[in-house]
């Protein structure tokens, strides 16, 4: 009785696996022969698969890697390619710079001085990307504000900072001591006040000082490590959401905007009234922590 070993078996199979990776009328032309490889990983903008070049052919290999386009038979000259190391064997690559929600056909490509070759066909289509509405739950905290893409925006902390009791803007109040840049007042400029507060106060500060800039870059609701006290307009922003957000209280919160003419004050929202207003950087009030995304 005849007996076959797994092994042999194994071989004959990966043997039929290549001969249907390439083109039946490339098989003894020279040049390689080349099989597609699953994907691996799809992302929003990028893929990872793969190729076995199963012979050099009828010289050395000198280009191999991936070829994708958004239609059928992508070749070395269609939308996009990798090229990879010279190793033979099997290899990984990354295609880049793809579209959210794209239908893609790729194929693996070997080239030898006979010419190049072409592994089997195969499609994937990439992630959507992600979008958000204001009253997400995301980030460790409450979206309330979104850009045009739906795609970025703002988070506000589920609750004020410093266990819900006010805070004072510095640690410092005379008129010397209170001359910072942070002047800026627009929609994601709250960071850069924010740094800057805590680095003219760094001097000041023992270590034990208490003041809003400091206290939410402290803060890690979520595990994030972002967290800034918001710019006028981000405040503003974060006022006209309030219901959706939740958990404020009828009083004055500060912002990390500065005013560059008295900067011995600040700008502060009322979160009843929604009134911009300016107040004394020694004043207490109500503290939010946000964090962009």
């Amino acid at each position: 009785m005849n007996r076959i070993s797994i092994g042999a078996v194994c071989s004959y199979v990966l043997f039929v696996l290549l001969l249907a990776g390439c083109k039946s009328s490339d098989i003894g032309n020279g040049r390689p022969k080349v099989v597609t490889e699953p994907i691996l990983e799809i992302g929003e903008d990028f893929a990872i698969g793969g190729a076995l070049i199963h012979q050099a052919g009828g010289g050395e290999i000198l280009a191999q890697g991936l070829c994708w386009d958004t239609k059928p038979n992508p070749t070395i000259n269609a939308l996009g390619k990798t090229q990879e190391s010279l190793s033979s064997g099997e290899f990984s690559s990354t295609m880049t710079g793809l579209s959210a929600g794209t239908t893609y056909y790729v194929r693996a490509y070997a080239t030898n001085n006979t010419g190049t070759n072409y592994g089997y066909e195969l499609n994937f289509k990439t992630m959507s990307k992600q979008t958000f509405e204001v009253g997400d739950e995301y980030g460790g905290g409450i979206v309330f504000y979104v850009d045009e893409t739906g795609m970025h925006g703002l988070i506000a902390a589920f609750s004020d900072i410093n266990n819900e009791e006010p805070v004072s803007w510095k640690i410092t109040h005379n008129e010397e001591e209170l001359a910072i840049a942070a002047y800026e007042s627009g929609i994601g400029l709250g960071m850069n006040n924010t740094q800057r507060i805590i680095a003219n106060q760094a001097p000041l500060d023992d270590g034990s000082g208490i003041y809003a800039a400091k206290l939410c870059r402290e803060y890690q609701g979520g595990g994030y490590d972002d967290w800034y006290l918001p710019s006028a307009m981000e405040l503003e922003a974060l006022f006209a959401n309030k219901e959706i957000v939740g958990g404020f209280v009828p009083e004055e919160y500060l912002s990390s905007t500065g005013n560059e003419n008295e900067y011995w004050t600040c700008v502060t929202v009322h979160f009843d009234t929604g009134q911009v207003d300016l107040a004394l950087t020694s004043d207490m009030q109500r503290v939010r922590a946000i964090r962009a995304f």
